[in-house]
């Protein structure tokens, strides 16, 4: 735990300073986070049953051109036969996985916050590894093996009867004609850390110009504020009702 303290306590300056306004990042080339979480490491919790996961299934046409939407579906298959056509993922693999629940205690410590994480895995060359969408979480990615390329938005304006922090899921087409440029547009390496605020619309790919047979695996670290209600405008609310 020592060690992730070391470097959450590093990251803590850049966070602070970028905290739930804007997308940074907080971290390069981190030695801990090189080859944390590995392939090898994940397929065979999820193939023996022992760590749930599911898959991203993308819905709403041409993804790369016009944005969609994506839906959490069962995995049909092991690992190795779902991972060359979507991203994989396991939530709460913190609790599988002793070395992410130290990972995720060590933030807890850090940082004061309610702290989850999960992995995610996808094949290189995926055009859209996922749509556009967004998070009712602040989220600190972790890059532990290849790579994948981010892009991260300004929070577009809230619509009638769509939930601003689920956008772009179970349904609702999210098109990149309403986000305009990137507030970020960053290619994520072993070691790299990034920071995207709760509400902030984003996209990956896996796909580049020079070919890598190695599968991007990132450790996505959930900081659950909203979830457990902890923000002024609940407080205030809880102030309100005991008055």
């Amino acid at each position: 735990l020592a060690e992730w303290r070391r470097v959450f306590s590093q990251a803590a300056g850049p966070l602070s300073a970028s905290w739930q306004r804007t997308p940074t990042v907080f971290m390069h080339g981190e030695a801990l986070v090189k080859g944390r979480l590995t392939l090898a490491d994940v397929a065979p919790l999820v193939d023996s049953g022992q760590m749930p996961a599911g898959c991203a299934a993308l819905s709403g046409g041409s993804y790369a051109s016009r944005g969609g939407s994506w839906t959490s579906a069962p995995l049909k298959g092991p690992l190795a036969e779902v991972l060359p056509a979507a991203t994989v993922y396991a939530n709460n693999a913190g609790m599988y996985m002793p070395a992410l629940a130290e990972l995720c205690i060590a933030g807890v410590e850090t940082f004061g916050w309610p702290i989850t994480c999960n992995a995610y895995l996808s094949a290189p060359g995926l055009q859209v590894s996922v749509p556009p969408h967004t998070d009712r979480q602040d989220v600190l990615v972790l890059q532990t093996t290849g790579r994948k390329r981010w892009k991260v938005y300004a929070p577009p304006a809230i619509e009638k009867g769509l939930d601003p922090l689920r956008r772009g899921k179970d349904g609702d087409e999210f098109l990149w004609d309403v986000l305009g440029d990137p507030l970020l547009d960053v290619t994520l390496m072993p070691g790299d850390g990034l920071y995207v605020p709760l509400g902030f619309p984003h996209a990956t790919t896996t796909a580049f110009e020079d070919a890598s047979p190695e599968p991007s695996v990132h450790v996505t670290l959930n900081v659950d504020s909203l979830i457990w209600g902890l923000s002024y405008r609940l407080l205030w609310a809880a102030a309100v009702r005991q008055a």
